[in-house]
C-alpha cells in the first residue's frame, strides 16, 4: 500500500487528472444537459485513467529506470504495483457492471487488446509513443455510445498536445498545424457559415499558438479544441 500511496504523489497529480477528467467528460457529452449520470461518468472516467497510467508507467519500467522519483522503476515496488493494478481493475470492472453494463465487454477487450498492442508494438520506437493516447478515443466513444468523427478529432487533438508538450515525441513540429486542422474539421457537423466562421477562427488562433512555441501552447490548444466542441454542441441544440 505504501508502494502505491508514494506512486500516487510522483505519478499521479490528482488536480491535473481531475481537470483532464472534466475535460474528456465535457468534450464527450451530446448536450449541455447535466444530470446525476455525468457524476457517475466521471468517477468512472477518473478511476480508468488512474488505471492506464499505473499500466503505461509500468511498461515503461525498464525504459525510464534511470529516471529520477520513478518508485515503479524499483524492481519490488514494481512487483506491489503489478499487484495493486491487478487488485484494483476488479472494482473498476465491478463498477462498470454496475453502472454502465452495455460497456463491460468493450472495456475487457480494450484490456487485453491494449496489452496485446503493448507487447507487440512497444519495442518499436516511432509506435510506443502513440500507445498511451488509445484510451481517449475510447473513453469518447463510450460516454457519446458511438465511435464517429469526434473520437478520431480527439485523438489527433491529443497528438498535436503531445508534438507541443513534449520534444521527444516522434513527430515534428511542423505537423502540429495540419493535423490541428484535421482534428477541427472533424469536429465540424457541415460547412454552414456559421461553422465556416467558426472554424477560420480557431485555426487562426490555433496557427498562432503553435508559432509561438510557449510553455502554455498545448493547454491553451486544448483549451480551444474544447470550447468548439461546447459551441458546436450548444448551437446543436
Amino acid at each position: 500500500m505504501s508502494d502505491l500511496i508514494l506512486y500516487i504523489k510522483q505519478r499521479f497529480n490528482l488536480g491535473i487528472f481531475s481537470m483532464l477528467t472534466l475535460f474528456l467528460l465535457l468534450f464527450s457529452k451530446k448536450n449541455l444537459v447535466f444530470s446525476w449520470e455525468d457524476v457517475t461518468h466521471y468517477f468512472l472516467v477518473f478511476f480508468f485513467l488512474f488505471l492506464m497510467r499505473l499500466y503505461d508507467d509500468l511498461q515503461n519500467a525498464i525504459i525510464d529506470i534511470d529516471k529520477e522519483n520513478r518508485i515503479y522503476t524499483d524492481s519490488k515496488a514494481q512487483k506491489n504495483l503489478k499487484i495493486a493494478l491487478v487488485l484494483l481493475v476488479v472494482p473498476f470492472l465491478l463498477l462498470v457492471y454496475q453502472f454502465k453494463t452495455e460497456l463491460l465487454t468493450s472495456i475487457i477487450l480494450f484490456f487485453i487488446i491494449n496489452h496485446l498492442l503493448y507487447q507487440f508494438l512497444f519495442p518499436v520506437r516511432n509506435i510506443k509513443s502513440y500507445l498511451p493516447l488509445l484510451k481517449y478515443p475510447l473513453i469518447s466513444m463510450a460516454l457519446l455510445g458511438e465511435f464517429n468523427g469526434v473520437c478520431i478529432a480527439l485523438f489527433l487533438a491529443l497528438i498535436v498536445f503531445e508534438i507541443l508538450e513534449d520534444a521527444q515525441f516522434p513527430i515534428e513540429r511542423k505537423y502540429a498545424f495540419p493535423l490541428a486542422i484535421i482534428a477541427m474539421i472533424l469536429l465540424i457537423p457541415s460547412m454552414h457559415i456559421y461553422y465556416f466562421i467558426l472554424l477560420l477562427v480557431v485555426l487562426s488562433i490555433t496557427l498562432s499558438l503553435i508559432s509561438r512555441k510557449t510553455k502554455g501552447s498545448p493547454y491553451l490548444f486544448l483549451l480551444i479544441f474544447l470550447f468548439t466542441r461546447l459551441i458546436i454542441i450548444s448551437y446543436e441544440l
